[in-house]
């Protein structure tokens, strides 16, 4: 006690298993008491107090959404887009910009507030028993709220197990990435934030300045080297070497894109293509042929987001940031189907430096 408990003398003492847990304050007399009325809070405060809610923008892939999506692709007419188009540049940009258009205005966004709180495993489902839950005590509903409660144990009940597994499959396997996940989930381990550095204090001269720094090596001029590469693979047209690409091709690359990627500068979502991978093939079919036939990357692939990553605790300097560049998501399909052209075409020279590691233990250069 802190406080005057009589008068201005302190005479009472509460005793508590944790030291320093409340906060004593004086209020008036209670009736005809000759001692003070004291109230006791607690210094602890939820961290659903501590931390204000952030509230984020979720897009609801519902299977009605979905489906009208991929209406909306198969109904286009994509010669619009190939007709009358001055190179791979325009195609590009015009097929990014209708495929973003689309996919805001058909799939629904709805506003998410998290808590500090939040459980990991709530999931929607729970939220939406919840809801229900508040929706039947609002009205009295006794009977609707016994159904409810057991719907939601239930609900509960399983997503926990959900969440158990999905940490106990980190842990298998050789991926170390996956490992050191559920390890940091396991621990409820978390990063502390960052010290005070210059990332603290980002201004517009400062992300010139690291473009300037992650960009530097572009201050050299490749054009000899493009032009040696290029007399390389332009090969006679009997050698059989023809780089093209078909819809089953593309389709089956779009599937196997994983939906949680990140966008690129195009923005085009790595969900929308796997999703409506039939759809949208024969257009991206015309625009990789294209690039193949004038031998042109657009623009728009060339550009990337570089994030930096703080590879330390203090930002020093700029070397201290691991730049991490976010490039088109169809463009790496493209390097893709580039790629398994070429590796036919170097297989005897990895056959070779292999039998060369093969027999001396080291690869020599000369």
């Amino acid at each position: 006690m802190k406080c005057s408990t009589w008068e201005s003398v302190t005479l009472d003492v509460c005793y508590s298993n944790v030291k320093h847990a409340c906060l004593s304050t004086k209020l008036p007399k209670l009736g005809k008491s000759d001692h003070n009325l004291i109230i006791l809070q607690p210094k602890y405060h939820p961290l659903v107090q501590r931390q204000k809610p952030r509230v984020i923008t979720v897009k609801k892939w519902t299977q009605d959404a979905i489906e009208q999506l991929k209406c909306e692709f198969e109904t286009t007419d994509w010669s619009v887009f190939t007709e009358n188009s001055n190179g791979s540049d325009e195609v590009t940009e015009a097929v990014s910009a209708y495929i973003n258009f689309c996919t805001e205005n058909v799939i629904p966004k709805r506003k998410v507030k998290i808590y500090g709180n939040r459980k990991p495993w709530i999931n929607g489902e729970v939220t939406d028993v919840i809801k229900k839950k508040r929706q039947a005590f609002d009205r009295g509903d006794v009977n609707e709220l016994n159904q409810i409660q057991k719907e939601l144990k239930r609900v509960i009940r399983k997503s926990k197990l959900k969440y158990k597994r999905e940490i106990e499959n980190n842990c298998v396997g050789n991926d170390m990435s996956k490992v050191w996940r559920g390890m940091r989930k396991m621990s409820g381990y978390a990063k502390s934030p960052q010290g005070s550095g210059i990332v603290s204090n980002l201004t517009k001269q400062y992300a010139n300045e690291l473009n300037t720094f992650f960009n530097r090596f572009d201050h050299y001029n490749f054009s000899d080297e493009q032009i040696l590469i290029k007399s390389r693979l332009a090969l006679p047209d009997e050698s059989g070497f023809d780089l093209k690409t078909n819809s089953d091709e593309v389709t089956s690359h779009f599937k196997g894109l994983k939906a949680s990627k990140s966008t690129g500068s195009d923005q085009i979502l790595p969900k929308v293509l796997k999703l409506c991978a039939t759809q949208l093939a024969d257009i991206f079919v015309y625009i990789f042929n294209l690039i193949f036939e004038t031998q042109t990357l657009p623009e728009s692939w060339k550009t990337s987001c570089i994030i930096p990553i703080p590879k330390r605790q203090n930002i020093q300097c700029y070397n201290d940031l691991r730049p991490v560049a976010l490039t088109s998501v169809p463009m790496k399909v493209c390097k893709k189907i580039v790629l398994k052209s070429l590796k036919p075409l170097v297989a005897i020279f990895w056959t070779h430096i292999s039998s060369v590691i093969g027999e001396t233990g080291t690869l020599k250069t000369h």
